[in-house]
């Protein structure tokens, strides 16, 4: 279609917006390829796509991109904490802004001595702290539940090249997550992406992801979200 580099964007092949596909033997590499638009041909979907570190942008009479729905093949997890990393029960959440800072604590809950040695629900046998500075703030447990189970339920809208430095992770905020085992998963959001998106990062998972904004403002809750009960019916449930 073209040689001239300064037309990638246009074209969709441009190394920060394509669909990057790579077949690889072993070690080797098979086939690295940008896929970029589609555009209406007479017979059907048509695309542009160009081979990484190549000036040249093909013209196919085919748009492999719209069988991996932007970067999300059916056999992809979309989650930004992917549900096969196994992960205990979390411990503690470190929230991290230019504006604030706090940590998330649970604690052992005082237990009465007439009550059962075992409680019913394992939830009950903890309380949930909010550090912030010098002052430390006993939260709604429900509260801080909800929150950790929204973000185990967020998802992504397309994945990018994690090589890439120009995502400015971690420019809006950091949330770091631990586990009973030590285990830690650290998510970083980024700079706006345009078109009311934002770019996120999963470190542990080598992931950068693009999902609305608004979404990922929610990563990054003020503690009043967490330290007073929810309305009914909860936020979480109109997040888009």
């Amino acid at each position: 279609a073209t040689q001239d580099a300064a037309a990638h964007a246009e074209l969709g092949v441009a190394d920060h917006q394509a669909v990057r596909v790579r077949l690889e033997d072993g070690s080797t590499a098979l086939a690295d390829v940008l896929l970029g638009h589609g555009i209406a041909g007479p017979d059907g979907e048509e695309s542009y796509a160009r081979r990484a570190g190549s000036d040249l942008a093909l013209y196919l009479h085919v748009h492999p991109a719209q069988l991996l729905g932007d970067a999300r093949p059916p056999l992809l997890d979309p989650h930004l904490l992917p549900l096969d990393e196994s992960r205990r029960a979390t411990t503690q959440a470190r929230v991290t802004t230019g504006e604030k800072s706090y940590l998330l604590r649970r604690v052992l809950a005082p237990w009465p001595e007439d009550a059962p040695p075992i409680p019913a629900d394992e939830r009950d046998r903890y309380r949930w702290v909010l550090q912030q500075d010098a002052r430390i703030d006993t939260c709604d447990n429900n509260s801080v539940y909800m929150w950790l189970s929204w973000l185990r339920s967020v998802r992504f809208a397309q994945l990018v090249d994690p090589g890439d430095k120009g995502y400015g992770l971690g420019s809006t905020g950091t949330v770091e997550l631990t586990d009973e085992t030590d285990t830690t998963d650290r998510l970083l959001i980024g700079r706006a992406g345009g078109s009311g998106d934002s770019y996120v990062g999963n470190q542990s998972a080598n992931l950068v992801t693009v999902m609305p904004s608004l979404r990922a403002s929610w990563l990054l809750p003020p503690p009043s979200l967490l330290l007073d009960p929810l309305p009914d019916p909860s936020p979480y449930e109109s997040i888009p």
